[in-house]
């Protein structure tokens, strides 16, 4: 199973308003603090898979909760582009 929390976000906004968004476009239109909440719940979602890939954003590992709940079930491994 893989799973992109970003785009689990863009896909229940898009159940619920029936409209395509983008990532950039769900964050402007929620703000940040319903974003993270929204991301929050999607990895408390997650943590009951352990044979799952989750690709996050970079402001998932920011948050001390999400960071401690991946690292309870997961291995994190951290990819640095330009």
């Amino acid at each position: 199973l893989f799973v992109d929390t970003d785009r689990k976000i863009c896909e229940e906004i898009f159940l619920q308003k029936n409209v395509t968004y983008t990532v950039r476009e769900v964050f402007q239109l929620l703000g940040e603090e319903k974003f993270r909440v929204l991301e929050k719940e999607v990895v408390k979602s997650l943590c009951c898979d352990e044979n799952a890939i989750v690709a996050t954003g970079g402001g998932v590992l920011i948050d001390p909760d999400n960071l401690r709940q991946l690292k309870s079930i997961a291995k994190i491994v951290y990819l640095k582009v330009d």
